[in-house]
């Protein structure tokens, strides 16, 4: 996960090489390295998993990956509404409800909405540093956008 940054959405390793077998197999994305993001945030990365998802519709990883794609191509409010479908299938799927804050809050600056979502993701990651860093980061931007 990166989250040196709060304002760094969390990244699966699936935005990877943007290579054809990316858009055929999930396994060949998990194989990819973490490190190699080199369409991160690309039109290419969206559309790979985009076509992904047409296959697996209820992949709340991709799902994932594609909110932060959007998140990073500037199209807030389609990222959003992927973060929140991805925690209506899963629950317990951190990661989006992660994103869901740093969308609220740091893009849309909607911090009413940005610390609702925090105080769940903290319930449900109570001993999670970056979770804790991302709740420092919002309330330094919230106090200085007052």
């Amino acid at each position: 996960m990166l989250a040196a940054s709060a304002a760094r959405p969390v990244v699966r390793p699936a935005v990877l090489r943007c290579s054809a077998r990316c858009a055929r197999s999930r396994p060949a994305w998990r194989k990819t390295p973490r490190t190699s993001k080199p369409c991160a945030g690309s039109a290419k990365a969206r559309d790979y998993f985009a076509r992904y998802l047409e296959v697996r519709p209820n992949d709340v990883d991709v799902m994932t990956d594609l909110g932060v794609t959007y998140r990073e191509l500037g199209q807030f409010d389609r990222a959003l509404d992927l973060f929140q479908q991805a925690h209506r299938l899963a629950p317990e799927h951190w990661q989006s409800l992660y994103n869901t804050v740093v969308v609220l809050g740091f893009n849309l600056k909607k911090y009413p909405d940005a610390q609702a979502a925090l105080e769940e993701l903290r319930k449900m990651q109570p001993n999670n540093a970056d979770v804790e860093r991302l709740a420092t980061e919002l309330d330094k931007q919230r106090k200085a956008a007052a």
